[in-house]
């Protein structure tokens, strides 16, 4: 989402609220503007949309399409293959992820024998 629509979307429901003259509990409006402030792509290109390749991915980051591919394969982007020597497919959700620095994956607890 963009920061434009979101403004559009609270524009909107001022209108409403301001019509119906409605009172609401500040906590739960906080909480309903961060959790859409959390949906806002900060770097100001729509993630909506379908699944894109690495060379697509890399030009939203600013990378080239060897660092996203290398990003996917540490599955520090989450991403999957097309076929075994196919494509990388990213969903816009996981390019969101990585976006706001955190991995789209969760890490692997790995089991120690003492």
């Amino acid at each position: 989402m963009r920061l434009a629509d979101l403004v559009a979307e609270f524009e909107g429901m001022r209108a409403d609220y301001a019509r119906l003259e409605a009172m609401v509990r500040g906590d739960r409006l906080i909480d309903f503007v961060i959790a859409k402030l959390e949906q806002v792509d900060t770097h100001g290109d729509p993630l909506d949309g379908p699944d894109m390749n690495t060379a697509e991915a890399g030009r939203l980051l600013g990378l080239a399409a060897k660092t996203v591919e290398r990003l996917c394969r540490q599955r520090k982007i989450q991403a999957r293959k097309t076929s075994p020597n196919g494509e990388w497919r990213i969903s816009r959700t996981a390019l969101q992820e990585y976006r706001n620095g955190r991995s789209s994956t969760k890490t692997d607890l790995k089991l120690v024998r003492g």
